[in-house]
């Protein structure tokens, strides 16, 4: 028995008539007599009875008329699903970041990831920089975002830049540390007393 076999099957329920079915076929008269008698031999069953104006299901047909609709939606389904796995991912991400970075980032990243990608569950983990690389490199996440990369020069993991932030040197107006208004060196950092998160 195949879907092409129940696809006629039905159609000549739905007509009425094998002439009305096979216009709508697009097929010819013997050919659908044809499909419809090798699928009621392969049953051992009539599934129509012949009337002078046309066909009409017997007990047998009315039977797997229920069957057909069934397989045939059953059918319909799973290629709907199949092709629609094809055109969107599924799965799981786990992404790690530290805490805060996350305070920024995650509730809009999580957000826009399930807006763009509804099949994927996205687990967002949290911890210090040092925690999420070790968990990066020993594969419990699939991806980090990370301030500094210094431990990855020649790994096999792959960085991409996705901002760059301007940090501030604020202090008295005064200027006790003598920095003037200009950018400050990072070697200078190391005379002034600071005050860090």
């Amino acid at each position: 028995m195949e879907l092409d076999q129940l696809k006629t099957f039905l159609v000549v329920a739905e007509s009425g008539t094998f002439s009305r079915a096979a216009i709508r076929l697009s097929s010819t008269q013997p050919m659908l007599s044809r499909k419809i008698k090798l699928l009621e031999d392969e049953l051992g069953t009539e599934l129509f009875h012949r009337t002078g104006r046309g066909v009409v299901l017997s007990e047998g047909g009315k039977l797997l008329e229920q069957y057909a609709r069934g397989l045939l939606d059953t059918a319909a389904s799973a290629k709907a699903a199949v092709q629609a796995l094809g055109n969107s991912p599924v799965g799981q991400v786990t992404i790690g970041m530290p805490s805060s970075i996350a305070t920024v980032l995650a509730i809009e990243l999580v957000q826009e990831f399930r807006r763009a990608f509804p099949q994927v569950s996205l687990k967002v983990m949290e911890g210090y920089s040092g925690h999420v690389l070790e968990w990066l490199t020993a594969a419990r996440l699939d991806v980090a975002v990370l301030y500094d990369t210094p431990n990855l020069k020649g790994n096999t993991l792959r960085t991409d830049p996705i901002l760059s932030d301007e940090l501030f040197l604020i202090g008295s107006a005064k200027d006790p540390a003598r920095v003037g208004n200009g950018p400050v060196r990072a070697h200078r950092l190391a005379d002034i007393p600071l005050v860090l998160p």
